[in-house]
């Protein structure tokens, strides 16, 4: 109490001048009047914010809502939800335009709840006004749909999580995806403990807003929308989260900014019975703009098939182990048990033709990863590599890495002291080096470059000058992605380059035709310019541009081949976007693959078994993860990789890794193409399986004894007292000292008696040998 006083001292001098005002006043000088008068400003400001919130509270207060009571019978209902958010865009919108911005408009919150018994529940809230217009509307969709009314509580406590969500790229609205967002919604939060939820509410958008969308786009009703998610634990929170990215892989409904964050966590904690009372958040945002066909995606009832008042609503078929697998102590490593008690897993013969795991997010499958590579990691005459796209997701798969075993961690977040540029590497033929090269863009950003001829001609030319001058080679130490970057974008430096190479070699009057070419502004704009943005995206953050350019490459032939260690990376997947994760994920398995490649050459007795651990490995498809499977029985290599869906592999690869990857687990999945995939391939499954199956139960294939076996279903191994080394990596292991790292200078080579002529020759006719 004392210090509550203490703190508000400025109010204490304010009623003390009240009290003697007229024994102070003649003392008081013009500072002293100032002061006076930033001290009654501020308490009328904070007097106003207070008056102002109460006033919402009162608004909330009168705000009514009723709890669905599902309808038994299906039906399909997208085109006449459509036409129910164009209704209720109408009604919601005050008579005249004036009115919206002096009385205001009303809201619509549509949300899901689920409490700590697993009960799940739809309420849906708005004006006593208007509410009874709104549920009879939806009546006429969903014939037998029932509502009743539920009290509010101004006593609910805040959860321990709680975020908002805004688009990754505002101003585009795509469409969303047509699956049903409900059914996996319920899905997801099926069996989890804890009480979470998610809450979205609408007001819609100004009239000459939504006439301008009209107009230009033909865009439908258009609403500002708050989408809210809630939970006890940090792990429902996250499934959530996936969920709702799966509604559009263009254009994904992401947290929000920090900064926002941090100020609604603050206000969560004071006026939480504004945001459990369904109103607005205030200034705070921030507001997504959705129209009602995307609305119509998001919002609905989920299928009847779901029981959505208990905590199970399915009971998945029970498929036996096949007869002739091995089960119990005949496997290596336990990854799974029936409920019969029998664990499964796989053997060394068996773990020679890979792993796939493929399900949502929350079924497991990192922790399956890790659980089922933890017998390797502990082998002593074994090495690794694990790549993960979240420190957290990394360490349930490090944990099972034992204490014993010396681990190196390469984290995007903070550059250490090991890099993965793998460019500098003068040892390994240029031949094959170039195509290693091209490559680690395939996927993540073939879309965007039309000519990869032209990165590797930069290579190319770049290797030939520093092998033909020293001054070049004094200028690049280790050729980077730095240095390609400046032969695209820096004339001068190309000119420079063309004139050290060999004359009239076809990679001098290669670059001599280009650089004629690149000073058209339309070929420089369709075919430089995008590739040069492509360097941008990838070297724009500094501590990403230091690990990829790193001066000190980590040497994986000493680090897995001879101490048998385990090498782990954290490419940052939610921190600097998909793509340049991916890339960073290729640039390092194209140096395990130059590193290894030596053993398909010696005696098998003498190889070292390399295991490949890779979490979320659809972008990692690229030509060099191809080579290294064709490959795997020469190299030793064995691959355990996880997916949150099969789709997220490249249609022109899918086909080529479902034949060599032969040992498959699948979870539960909300995409249903996935689920009509495998429910195609496993005779003795259906796609409801896929669609239903229970929290952390998969179905297994595997393949043993020179044959696919029957799939069989069992539930996964999450053993946390397995992997008790999370905390030991995280401690010693994990880079955590702010490393002041210099990457080397770009420099300009100084080549003596080199003239840069102001523009080049014509390449036509005699001219064309003049230069």
């Amino acid at each position: 109490m004392i210090k509550k006083i203490i703190f508000h001292w400025p109010l204490l001098i304010l009623l003390l001048v009240w009290w003697q005002f007229d024994t102070i006043s003649p003392y008081l000088n013009p500072y002293g009047w100032f002061i006076l008068g930033i001290i009654i400003i501020y308490y009328m400001i904070r007097l106003g914010l207070h008056v102002f919130f109460l006033y919402q509270l009162n608004q909330s207060d009168s705000v009514e809502t009723v709890r669905v009571i599902l309808p038994r019978a299906e039906k399909k209902v997208s085109t006449e939800m459509i036409h129910f958010f164009e209704f209720l865009n109408t009604l919601l919108l005050p008579k005249f335009p004036w009115q919206y911005y002096v009385n205001g408009v009303n809201s619509f919150t549509w949300e899901v709840q689920l409490d700590a018994k697993g009960n799940k529940e739809i309420l849906i809230s708005a004006s006593p006004f208007i509410l009874p217009e709104i549920l009879k509307n939806l009546q006429t969709i969903y014939e037998n749909a029932r509502f009743e009314t539920v009290k509010s509580e101004l006593t609910h406590q805040p959860p321990q999580e709680f975020m908002q969500l805004r688009l990754e790229h505002p101003g585009e609205l795509e469409s969303f995806s047509e699956r049903k967002f409900m059914d996996q919604l319920f899905q997801t939060v099926d069996e989890l403990k804890g009480e979470a939820g998610i809450q979205v509410m609408l007001i819609p958008v100004d009239y000459q807003t939504q006439r301008r969308q009209l107009k230009r786009k033909g865009m439908d009703a258009l609403f500002n929308t708050e989408i809210r998610i809630y939970a006890s634990n940090q792990q429902l929170l996250k499934a959530l989260l996936g969920t709702i990215g799966e509604l559009s892989p263009q254009n994904r409904l992401i947290p929000e900014g920090i900064i926002s964050y941090q100020i609604r966590k603050w206000f969560k904690k004071h006026y939480w019975d504004l945001v459990i009372n369904k109103y607005f958040s205030l200034f705070l945002g921030p507001r997504v703009v959705l129209s009602s066909n995307q609305l119509a995606s998001l919002l609905h009832f989920p299928s009847s098939i779901l029981w959505v008042r208990g905590t199970y609503r399915y009971q998945h078929r029970r498929l036996p182990v096949p007869q002739g697998l091995p089960v119990n102590q005949e496997v290596v490593s336990p990854i799974a048990v029936t409920d019969e008690n029998v664990e499964v897993g796989l053997t060394d013969e068996m773990w020679k033709q890979h792993l796939l795991v493929v399900g949502t997010g929350g079924t497991g499958k990192t922790t399956t990863l890790g659980q089922h590579a933890s017998a390797w990691f502990s082998r002593p005459d074994e090495g690794a590599l694990v790549i993960g796209s979240q420190p957290h997701e990394l360490m349930f798969i490090l944990q099972f890495v034992p204490d014993y075993k010396k681990v190196y961690i390469i984290d995007m977040d903070k550059p250490s002291k090991y890099g993965i540029n793998f460019l500098s590497n003068d040892a390994y033929p240029v031949d094959m080096m170039v195509e290693d090269f091209i490559g680690i863009f395939d996927p993540p950003f073939a879309a965007q470059i039309k000519n990869m001829d032209f990165i590797q001609q930069a290579f190319l030319a770049l290797r030939q000058a520093r092998e033909q001058s020293i001054v070049w080679k004094e200028a690049v130490p280790r050729i980077d992605l730095r240095h390609i970057r400046e032969v695209l974008a820096n004339e001068k430096y190309r000119m420079n380059l063309i004139h050290v190479l060999p004359q009239n070699s076809d990679l001098q009057l290669y670059w001599i035709e280009k650089t004629q070419l690149m000073r058209n502004p339309r070929y420089y704009v369709t075919y430089v310019q995008p590739i040069i943005g492509v360097f941008n995206r990838i070297l724009g953050v500094e501590r990403v541009a230091k690990t990829l350019c790193h001066p000190n490459t980590i040497d994986l032939k000493k680090a897995i081949l001879e101490e048998k260690a385990v090498v782990a990376l954290h490419g940052g997947k939610w921190d600097y976007g998909f793509n340049v994760s991916d890339f960073a994920g290729n640039m390092l398995l194209t140096l395990l693959y130059q590193s290894i490649l030596h053993q398909r050459d010696i005696p098998e007795e003498k190889r070292v078994n390399i295991n490949l651990i890779l979490d979320d490995f659809g972008g990692f498809c690229s030509r060099i993860l191809m080579m290294l499977l064709v490959r795997s029985s020469r190299m030793n290599v064995r691959i355990a990789c996880a997916a949150g869906t099969w789709f997220d592999v490249p249609e022109s690869m899918r086909t080529f890794f479902d034949d060599l990857i032969l040992n498959k687990i699948i979870f539960r999945g909300h995409n249903h193409r996935d689920a009509d995939y495998w429910g195609g391939l496993m005779d003795k499954l259906e796609p409801e399986d896929f669609l239903n199956m229970k929290h952390r139960y998969g179905a297994f294939w595997f393949h043993a004894n020179g044959s696919q076996q029957d799939p069989f279903i069992a539930r996964a191994i999450y053993d946390q007292h397995k992997g008790r080394f999370e905390q030991y990596h995280l401690t010693h292991n994990w880079p955590t000292e702010d490393l002041q790292l210099q990457l080397d200078p770009l420099m300009m080579p100084n080549i003596p008696g080199t003239q840069i002529k102001p523009y080049l020759p014509n390449m036509s006719g005699k001219n064309k040998n003049q230069f």
